[in-house]
């Protein structure tokens, strides 16, 4: 065979393993894109119910205890709809309910356990 021939088929093989490299690495790696994570979503406030959702949340928060933080553990942030939401349950409702309700005789220590009693009586 003439060189011209010899090289046209060597040049022709090399391509073919290229290609070929192509679809292996593709099939063997499973290449798929990565998607970027949203940021954190949470409750923006240490205390009491008035909450809201965002990014900026706390890392830390005080030990001070406000009328209505046991309510807090009925709500959370989530994504809805690509949105960070506040999503409360029907026993957040009641609890914040409970604690705006309070008799005015009790002091606050007694509304906050009367409130704790009247939640745990309900189901989720």
């Amino acid at each position: 065979m003439q060189k011209k021939t010899w090289i046209i088929i060597i040049v022709a093989l090399l391509l073919a393993l290229i290609v070929a490299a192509g679809f292996l690495g593709n099939a063997y790696f499973n290449i798929t894109k990565v998607k970027t994570p949203k940021p954190y979503c949470g409750i923006q406030q240490c205390h009491g119910v008035d909450l809201t959702c965002g990014y900026n949340t706390p890392t830390a928060c005080t030990m001070e205890y406000q009328l209505g933080d046991y309510c807090k553990q009925y709500a959370k942030c989530d994504y809805l709809n690509n949105q960070c939401t506040l999503l409360k349950s029907n026993k957040f409702e009641k609890c914040v309910e409970c604690y705006k309700n309070c008799d005015t005789r009790l002091t606050l220590e007694q509304c906050d356990d009367h409130c704790i009693i009247e939640m745990d009586k309900i189901a989720e």
